[in-house]
């Protein structure tokens, strides 16, 4: 069995095939060439393990950038994999994976870091990675419409806000510019809200039926945290919406709602240095979200 780079143009058909037979919603080669190539992080490094001149595993590597104390960290985050349902119990999914890693650490890439659930969770652990904190949990809330409420502008695409560095956060997060919020959220389904006349703040969302019942997902946030909770509660009033749903963040949701319902959890396992492990991170929904 060999373990090689994957290349597009040789093996990309039979690596769509290989991930709709794991995947609960697998792409098409647009959704390949979106995440795996269009990313402004750079393009998913790729490795395929072949046996008999047949791609029988596939492990794609999503590169992504993040920010702290104005450094840029380079990072990768192992998306989608899969393996031929004849090849399995050979350890292909590890070999990969480890294959991955040593090419990686060879790119200077600086920590490695995915989401897991519950299931792939110990192989994670068992191959030496950590845990990133606790899981962090979903939330529905029942937002208060009587509260004050604002004016709120819907937007269609993100050219009219102006986009500040991230090199200072003192978390360790997404390096968000206007390119990176284009290229996420460039599906339809994503909507993008601000208050009137204000264009350094704004969230991202999408609207969900949940059991027959219209809910507000909160995707996304970018600018003053201040403004995130009468921003989330104005939309919703005048969307006539009651539900909102969003990773639990007490600095948005604190004052936005009336009550929470926790919900589900995300995971984030972490390959590194110490320094970051110890550091805290801050994700939005839309960094967490299973499209990635």
């Amino acid at each position: 069995m060999e373990i090689r780079a994957l290349e597009k143009e040789k093996d990309l058909d039979e690596v769509l095939e290989l991930l709709a037979l794991s995947l609960t919603n697998p792409g098409d080669k647009d959704w390949y060439y979106w995440k795996h190539v269009e990313n402004p992080f750079g393009e998913s490094p790729g490795f395929v393990a072949v046996d008999e001149g047949k791609v029988v595993g596939v492990r794609l590597f999503l590169r992504w950038n993040l920010n702290y104390n104005g450094k840029k960290i380079k990072a990768l985050r192992p998306v989608d994999t899969a393996t031929h349902p004849d090849a399995r119990g050979k350890g292909i999914f590890k070999k990969l994976t480890l294959h991955g890693l040593s090419v990686a650490n060879a790119d200077n890439t600086h920590l490695i870091f995915n989401t897991p659930n519950s299931n792939s969770l110990p192989g994670y652990l068992k191959m030496g990675w950590q845990q990133l904190h606790e899981p962090i949990p979903h939330s529905y809330f029942l937002v208060n419409h009587f509260r004050t409420c604002l004016q709120v502008r819907q937007h269609n695409n993100f050219d009219s806000f102006q986009f500040a560095s991230t090199d200072s956060s003192s978390f360790v997060e997404t390096e968000k510019t206007q390119e990176f919020y284009k290229w996420r959220y460039k599906d339809k389904r994503y909507e993008i809200a601000s208050l009137v006349d204000n264009h350094n703040t704004f969230i991202v969302y999408q609207m969900l039926k949940v059991k027959g019942v219209r809910v507000l997902s909160v995707t996304d946030f970018y600018g003053d945290a201040a403004l995130f909770q009468i921003l989330i509660r104005s939309l919703a009033k005048k969307l006539n919406v009651y539900i909102c749903h969003c990773l639990e963040y007490p600095t948005v949701f604190s004052t936005a709602g009336i009550t929470k319902v926790k919900r589900g959890s995300s995971l984030v396992v972490y390959k590194g240095p110490t320094v970051y492990l110890e550091s805290p991170w801050k994700f939005s929904p839309g960094d967490l979200e299973g499209v990635l």
